[in-house]
């Protein structure tokens, strides 16, 4: 329990550390400068429906604010569901620092979930493997612009609901699953997956009294 609390205390100082440009990027006007990246129309985006704009006339006109590339989506797989700016425009202040706080708090959280899910099926001392698989993806967003990408917002949300679900809080997981899948759609292949072998385990236990007490347990 001493070493998962170091790993959280590294990666937070590692982020205070190395988030000098980072910091910067969140503290500038976007209308003032141009920006030709998806985290920059994501936080364009962000910045407008702060100022009370409607989700998708935000995204539209970060979209064609675009440094060279001044394109609308044309198909419905590139308009992202406005779940996670919901989220964001809840959070007290205002501004990319706001957002990026809130996004440290959530990733601490989400490698003591991971190094206690690893705990259960490995121990305690193995467990921590598990936080440490997620430490360097976290550690890269925490410096980098790319925190705004919806994908680890929703691979935090996943690992919650991973968490609650083996610690049998199944309404919980099912809510946190939920809301994985509104963050980032693409997250519906892992739940997908999970589900289908979930239902053959329980398939297979089926006739098998010691197979099927194993598998409710």
């Amino acid at each position: 329990k001493i070493s998962i609390a170091v790993v959280v205390l590294v990666f937070l100082a590692s982020a205070f550390f190395t988030n000098g440009e980072l910091v910067k990027f969140l503290s500038r006007d976007l209308p003032l400068y141009t920006y030709n990246n998806d985290p920059g129309v994501i936080y364009k985006t962000y910045l407008l429906i702060e100022a009370d704009f409607n989700y998708y006339d935000a995204y539209k006109t970060a979209q064609l604010a675009r440094f060279e590339q001044p394109i609308i989506p044309g198909d419905i797989w590139g308009w992202r569901l406005p779940t996670i700016f919901l989220i964001w425009k809840m959070l007290p202040g205002t501004g990319g620092l706001a957002v990026y706080y809130f996004f440290l708090v959530l990733a601490a959280l989400a490698l003591f979930c991971a190094y206690k899910i690893g705990s259960k099926y490995l121990g305690e001392k193995l467990g921590l493997l598990s936080a440490y698989l997620v430490f360097p993806y976290f550690h890269f967003a925490a410096r980098d612009q790319m925190f705004l990408e919806t994908e680890w917002w929703a691979v935090i949300f996943f690992i919650f609901g991973v968490f609650l679900l083996v610690r049998r809080a199944d309404f919980w997981a099912i809510l946190l699953f939920s809301l994985t899948v509104l963050v980032r759609e693409v997250y519906i292949l892992p739940l997908g997956l999970m589900l289908t072998w979930s239902l053959w385990k329980k398939r297979e236990a089926v006739g098998h009294p010691c197979l099927e007490k194993d598998f409710a347990q």
